[in-house]
């Protein structure tokens, strides 16, 4: 009973290890995409002056 225990227990720390990087991966590309928005909004305003 023991020993299974402790296998049940090293298998939830994996499941919640891949949870957290799947949110940390999330996380960063939401914030990539957020910053290419506000790059890309930048560059259409720099281009409307030029004009």
């Amino acid at each position: 009973m023991i020993i299974k225990q402790k296998d049940s227990c090293k298998k939830m720390e994996q499941y919640t290890v891949q949870i957290y990087l799947v949110i940390l991966a999330m996380l960063v590309m939401s914030v990539r995409i957020e910053r290419n928005d506000l790059i890309e909004r930048q560059k259409k305003r720099e281009f409307l002056r030029f004009w």
